[in-house]
C-alpha cells in the first residue's frame, strides 16, 4: 500500500514537517500548542497545490536538490543527528549550527534563503573570528569549525550537494590539556568539604576511580552489581555505544557508593536538595572555592589525575586506560599522560636500577 504524506510534529525542532519521498520538508515553527495540525495541513496543502504537474513527491518546486539552503540542511542533519547519535553529540551539534545559522545575518543573508552550495568558506572563518567569540581558544575554535564541516560532509553523502562550500576552513592545531591534579592538591580540595557534603562524595569518587564526569552524574542504582562490587552501564547507554562501560571501585569508593544507595532514589550522586549533579552545577561549586580560597580547578584535572597517579604508581598505559573506559592506550599515551612535567618521578626513575627479571624459569 502506497505511503501516504502527512504532517507530522518534531519536538526537538519545534516544528510541523512532511515527509515527501525522501526528504523532510519543514512546514511551520512554533509551539505545537499554537501552530495547530490543521495548519500545518494547509501549508502541506499550498505545497501540493504549488507543485509542477508530472514532478516527482520528491523534487518539489520549494526545495529543489541544487538549492537546498544552509537552514534546511542543518534542519537535516540535526534530525539525522537526532536518531542516530546520543543526546549530548545533539546538543553539541545544535548549539554551534545554531550561532553559526545566525550569524549568517551579518552578512545580510539568511540561512533560510542562502543556498547551501554559495555559502563560502569566509562566512565560517568571520563566525570564528567574531569579537563574541573572541575568548575562544584553539580547542574550541576547532571544535567549533568541525560542528560546522561534518553537516555538509554528510551532505555530499546523502546526494544534498556535489561538493562541500566550507571545506577549505583551516582548523587550528589541537592543544593538548596540561592540566591535572596531584593528590596532594586534591587533599586540599576534599578539605574544604565536610564528610558529609554530597559534593565532596561526588570529587572523592570521581578521583579513586577516574571514571568520566558525565558517566559519574548518570550512575542509577540499577547500574550496581553488587555481588561484584562495581559498576555496568550498558552498551547502548555507554559512551560510543560500542561495548558496556565498567567502572570498578576502590574500597574507598566502595564506601561512598555503600552510603549513597542508602537514600538513593533515581541517581546515586546528587545534591543536597536530592537532585541530580549537572555540569553547570559542578562548575559553579569549584568557581566558588576558587573565589573562597584561591583553588583553580575543574572537574576534569581528577581524571587526568588519577591517570597520572596510577602510571607513577607503576601500571602500564594499558591497564590505566581499560580502568578509564578506553579501548586502548592511545588516548592515556597521548592525552592524558603528564609524565613530561612529573619531574621527581622522572628524576626517581633515572637514578633508580633496572628492576631484576625473574629468573624463576630458567634452567640449572
Amino acid at each position: 500500500m502506497p505511503h501516504v504524506p502527512k504532517p507530522f510534529y518534531r519536538t526537538a525542532r519545534n516544528a510541523w514537517y512532511v515527509q515527501i519521498g525522501t526528504r523532510q520538508i519543514k512546514l511551520l515553527s512554533g509551539p505545537k500548542t499554537t501552530i495547530t495540525e490543521k495548519a500545518a495541513w494547509d501549508a502541506f496543502h499550498q505545497i501540493k497545490a504549488n507543485r509542477v504537474p508530472g514532478q516527482t513527491a520528491s523534487h518539489s518546486p520549494e526545495m529543489p536538490p541544487a538549492s537546498i539552503s544552509v537552514a534546511e540542511l542543518l534542519d537535516k542533519y540535526l534530525c539525522w543527528c537526532e536518531k542516530h547519535r546520543a543526546g549530548r553529540t545533539l546538543a553539541w551539534y545544535k548549539d554551534h549550527l545554531d550561532g553559526f545559522a545566525k550569524s549568517l545575518k551579518s552578512h545580510n543573508q539568511s540561512a533560510r534563503t542562502l543556498p547551501a552550495a554559495s555559502l563560502r568558506p569566509h562566512h565560517l572563518q568571520d563566525w570564528i573570528d567574531c569579537q563574541a567569540h573572541s575568548k575562544w581558544g584553539s580547542n574550541q575554535k576547532r571544535g567549533a569549525i568541525i560542528a560546522v564541516q561534518r553537516p555538509f560532509n554528510w551532505a555530499i553523502k546523502q546526494g544534498y550537494l556535489d561538493l562541500n562550500p566550507v571545506a577549505g576552513v583551516e582548523k587550528p592545531a589541537a592543544v593538548r590539556r596540561e592540566s591535572f591534579i596531584t593528590p596532594a592538591e586534591f587533599q586540599a580540595v576534599v578539605a574544604e568539604y565536610s564528610p558529609d557534603d554530597p559534593f565532596r562524595d561526588l570529587l572523592v569518587f570521581l578521583f579513586e576511580t577516574g571514571a568520566r564526569p558525565f558517566e559519574v552524574r548518570n550512575l542509577e542504582p540499577r547500574h550496581f552489581i553488587r555481588d561484584v562490587g562495581r559498576f555496568e552501564i550498558p552498551q547502548q547507554e555507554a559512551k560510543g555505544k560500542r561495548r558496556r562501560r565498567i567502572i570498578r571501585l576502590t574500597e574507598v569508593a566502595k564506601q561512598i557508593v555503600e552510603k549513597r544507595l542508602e537514600t538513593a532514589k533515581s541517581h546515586v550522586f546528587t545534591n543536597e536538595d536530592g537532585n541530580p549533579w549537572t555540569s553547570s552545577a559542578i562548575n559553579c561549586r569549584f568557581l566558588r572555592l576558587k573565589r573562597r580560597t584561591g583553588l583553580a580547578h575543574c572537574v576534569y584535572e581528577l581524571r587526568h589525575g588519577f591517570c597520572q597517579k596510577k602510571l607513577q604508581e607503576g601500571h602500564d598505559h594499558l591497564t590505566v586506560a581499560e580502568l578509564m573506559g578506553h579501548a586502548n592506550g592511545q588516548m592515556v599515551s597521548t592525552v592524558y599522560s603528564h609524565m613530561n612535567r612529573a619531574e621527581d618521578h622522572l628524576q626517581k626513575a633515572l637514578n633508580s636500577p633496572p628492576a631484576k627479571s625473574d629468573q624463576s624459569g630458567s634452567s640449572n
